[in-house]
């Protein structure tokens, strides 16, 4: 071939290169920020497990404690207020919360309750000397659904990373208002 027989690329073809390189750059944008929102979503996701999970060994360790005094379980029972674990004082008109502490001298269901409360406010779990726990906000119930068969309900509202599903409201089972 001779220098006369090779085509200068003509105008339509020039900067084709860049323009292609620009849509690939904007292409695997959109798709790094689809994995980003992925593992923002995948975290909170996890998150709510673990507190899933924690409101499922609490509910369990208030259910072992009314079962190893079943003589006294009415004792246990709280109602809609529920047991948070704190204990609110008010002095001139500011109201102040401070971590409940436990009469040993107490009643044997006093002291659970009491302990309990603790447990949700995340009494075991610290970092410098304040509460850690993984459920924030945790409020527990216990409700008597049949004094005659006596059957408990016990249950455990926390403040979410999300809205979360709306409580099944049934006037048969009260526990649906636990922290209302």
């Amino acid at each position: 071939m001779t220098g006369r027989e090779m085509q200068k690329p003509t105008k339509h073809f020039a900067g084709f290169a860049l323009v292609e390189s620009m849509v690939t750059v904007v292409v695997v944008a959109f798709g790094l920020l689809g994995v980003a929102g992925l593992v923002s979503r995948s975290f909170v996701t996890e998150v709510e497990a673990m507190q899933r999970a924690q409101a499922a060994m609490l509910m369990q360790d208030m259910v072992t404690r009314i079962e190893g005094n079943r003589g006294n379980a009415a004792a246990y029972v709280t109602g809609d207020s529920g047991i948070t674990g704190y204990v609110s004082t008010t002095v001139a008109g500011v109201t102040t919360y401070s971590f409940a502490s436990c009469n040993p001298a107490a009643p044997m269901a006093d002291q659970d309750r009491c302990a309990w409360g603790q447990l949700l406010a995340g009494g075991n779990e610290r970092i410098d000397n304040a509460n850690a726990g993984v459920l924030v906000g945790a409020i527990g119930c216990v409700h008597e659904i049949n004094d005659f068969n006596r059957i408990y309900a016990v249950t455990i509202a926390w403040q979410g990373a999300s809205a979360g599903a709306a409580p099944i409201v049934d006037n048969n089972f009260a526990p649906a208002g636990c922290g209302r």
